[in-house]
C-alpha cells in the first residue's frame, strides 16, 4: 500500500487528467451549444496561397496555423495580398433545422467564396473573386439536409485580398461571422 502523501498525489493526478479537455481547435460544436446562433470567431485553420483542394472536407489542415476572425495585419500577415483560406469544422445536432451563415457588412475585408463540405455556396460568394471588392448578402443558407444523427460540416472560406488595397485595408476578417438556425439568422438580420 502507498503512503498517504503518495496516494493523495496519485489521486490528484488522476483527477486532473480526467478533467474534460476543450474541443480541438477549429471545431464549433452546435450540438452542445444551446444558442440558435453561434459566433465563429476563434480557431480557424488558416493558410496563405490557393489550392481548390483546400475546400474538400477530406483535406488534412492539421498542420495549418490557427487564426482568429481578425484582420491579417495583427496576426503576422501585415501587407499580405492575394489568396488565403480559412477552414473550420461545425458539428450540427441531430435533426437540426436548416442552417445559415450571417455575414455582417464587410465581415471580410476582401472578396470571398464560401464552401460547405466542398461545395460552393453561391448565395454568399463573390462571383468575380479578383474584383476590387463586392458585398455578399448578409444571409447565406448552407443547404445541408437534416439528419437523424449529428453531422459534421467543413466550412472553408477562400479569400482574395486585392493588392492595391494592402496599404489601406488589411486582409481577412473585420468581424466574425455567425452560424445558426436559418429562421433565427433571418430574424437577427432584420433586427441588426
Amino acid at each position: 500500500m502507498l503512503p498517504r502523501p503518495l496516494l493523495a498525489l496519485g489521486l490528484l493526478f488522476v483527477s486532473l487528467s480526467a478533467v474534460a479537455q476543450p474541443a480541438p481547435p477549429a471545431v464549433f460544436d452546435l450540438a452542445t451549444q444551446r444558442d440558435p446562433i453561434t459566433t465563429l470567431s476563434d480557431s480557424w485553420h488558416f493558410h496563405t496561397g490557393d489550392d481548390p483542394a483546400w475546400a474538400s472536407p477530406t483535406f488534412d489542415d492539421s498542420s495549418w496555423p490557427l487564426q482568429s476572425a481578425k484582420p491579417w495585419d495583427g496576426q503576422g500577415y501585415k501587407g499580405y495580398s492575394g489568396y488565403a483560406w480559412y477552414r473550420a469544422t461545425v458539428i450540427l445536432p441531430a435533426n437540426a433545422p436548416p442552417q445559415s451563415l450571417y455575414l455582417p457588412d464587410l465581415a471580410i475585408n476582401s472578396n470571398a467564396q464560401f464552401f460547405a463540405n466542398g461545395k460552393l455556396l453561391p448565395a454568399c460568394s463573390s462571383t468575380n473573386i479578383e474584383a476590387p471588392i463586392s458585398r455578399p448578402p448578409t444571409e447565406c443558407p448552407l443547404s445541408i439536409p437534416s439528419s437523424p444523427q449529428p453531422q459534421t460540416v467543413l466550412l472553408a472560406i477562400r479569400v482574395w485580398h486585392w493588392p492595391h488595397w494592402v496599404s489601406y485595408v488589411p486582409g481577412g476578417f473585420r468581424a466574425p461571422i455567425r452560424i445558426g438556425e436559418a429562421a433565427a439568422i433571418h430574424k437577427f438580420t432584420h433586427l441588426a
